[in-house]
């Protein structure tokens, strides 16, 4: 990746991690929860997203096409909240 293109897929990942962070904010106060906050953070998802995406597609193609919410369980969510 280029630089231009890592400075979008982190903007990108940043993103990702905000949306499950919100979606999931009960979920990960809960002491009954085998899930952990820090496993989705920016850089976490930086890492997952970068390794994830095919190398034949670019960065925008990537980002237009990807929603977490069809990746749960890869991700390790298995509840959406509604």
């Amino acid at each position: 990746m280029t630089t231009t293109e890592k400075n979008k897929m982190k903007e990108f990942a940043e993103q990702v991690s905000n949306e499950i962070i919100d979606a999931y904010e009960d979920l990960f106060d809960s002491k009954s929860a085998d899930i952990d906050q820090e496993d989705y953070t920016p850089e976490e998802m930086y890492e997952y997203l970068s390794a994830y995406i095919d190398k034949g597609d670019s960065v925008t193609d990537f980002i237009e096409d990807y929603d977490w919410k069809s990746y749960t369980s890869e991700l390790g969510l298995f509840y959406i909240k509604e």
